[in-house]
């Protein structure tokens, strides 16, 4: 009796996939998930382990992708299970939100699991994740830097869940301690300088959006509050000079950010106030011309200001999340030197520059 069964099934599953290949569904569009059907992708140009690893990753996604009536499939489960409708096939890319919010998934430095408390810096034999080994990298960081640098200040630019976790599905439930919670009490305690915008940033979001919708960064909004409040660490004297307000933000349309391209999705088009001109005293806030130098092949941006509010020298050493305030630094400091995190631990010469304030910014998820 049971191998007439396990015949039956297994004759019924055959007939179901020849019937499947039969209707295969040649759409470009997954419209129950409001994406692109992921492509066949090329092979690397440059062969390495982790390359070969995305690639097959990527061929993985294209036959998941390309299963025939794949979405009749899905929405015929979502029917008899209306719990798991409009929620995340996968977190891996990006976690689709509420009201057309977008994050970033966990294939980037396991955002999600330090987001939901998985992953935390702790007394580990996992050197990555344990607090003392970490305590002591920044150490050294800021140690180097001072030898020819006045101060230094540690900045953790907030992931966007952990500004907005209202917008994350029901699925993702944020832990009530960062994962990084341990690590930063362990660098106060030896003395280092940090700043951790999350409550500055929750408090201002009632006035308007801080983050893009469909991006990772904050955006000039969210920078703004970042560096008005930097500033008063910095010295507090600076924030009598440069008053918040004195500026004015113009809401302009809005973009296709960053997740929309990395979660191949579809952009709608939709204006959500997310996006914003700057304006000073009614001017608006330029980017200044700079000065790209290379050393050793190392790429290091100057930019000068005569006429600044502030004649100090500013060192930048962070990812993309600086990108928005480094105007506001090259708009109101004399002079701002930047370079990019990962080009500042492969640089061995420092001495060439002599700034007043030094600003180690990190994302959050890579802190």
């Amino acid at each position: 009796m049971n191998k007439k069964f396990f015949f039956s099934c297994f004759v019924c599953i055959l007939i179901f996939f020849l019937a499947s290949t039969f209707f295969y569904n040649k759409q470009t569009v997954i419209k129950s998930e409001n994406r692109y059907v992921t492509t066949f992708p090329q092979l690397p140009q440059k062969i390495s382990t982790s390359k070969i690893k995305q690639y097959f990753r990527q061929v993985s996604e294209f036959y998941n992708d390309n299963f025939p009536n794949r979405e009749e499939i899905i929405l015929t489960l979502t029917a008899f299970i209306p719990s798991i409708k409009n929620e995340n096939i996968s977190y891996d890319k990006v976690v689709i939100g509420k009201d057309g919010w977008i994050f970033l998934g966990n294939n980037y430095n396991k955002t999600i699991d330090k987001l939901t408390g998985k992953i935390y810096y702790h007394n580990s034999d996992n050197k990555k994740y344990d607090t003392n080994t970490r305590c002591i990298y920044y150490r050294t960081i800021a140690e180097k830097i001072l030898k020819h640098n006045k101060e230094i200040f540690f900045l953790i630019g907030p992931n966007k869940s952990s500004i907005y976790p209202e917008f994350l599905p029901k699925t993702v439930k944020p832990a009530q301690k960062t994962f990084h919670d341990e690590l930063t009490q362990r660098m106060r305690q030896e003395g280092l300088t940090i700043y951790y915008p999350q409550q500055d940033l929750l408090q201002a979001k009632e006035k308007a959006l801080l983050y893009y919708v469909t991006d990772t960064h904050w955006n000039n909004y969210g920078a703004f509050i970042v560096f008005i409040n930097l500033l008063s660490q910095i010295d507090p004297n600076f924030c009598k000079v440069i008053k918040e307000e004195d500026f004015s933000f113009i809401p302009v349309k809005s973009f296709a950010g960053d997740l929309i391209n990395i979660g191949n999705l579809i952009f709608n088009d939709k204006n959500y106030q997310d996006n914003f001109d700057v304006f000073y005293k009614n001017i608006p806030i330029p980017t200044l011309n700079s000065v790209e130098k290379e050393n050793n092949g190392v790429k290091i941006i100057q930019s000068t200001n005569p006429h600044a509010l502030i004649n100090k020298t500013v060192w930048i050493i962070g990812d993309s999340f600086s990108v928005a305030l480094r105007p506001y630094f090259s708009f109101f400091f004399k002079t701002m030197y930047f370079m990019h995190r990962n080009d500042f631990h492969s640089f061995a010469d420092y001495s060439d520059i002599h700034a007043d304030y030094v600003i180690y910014e990190s994302v959050e998820r890579d802190f």
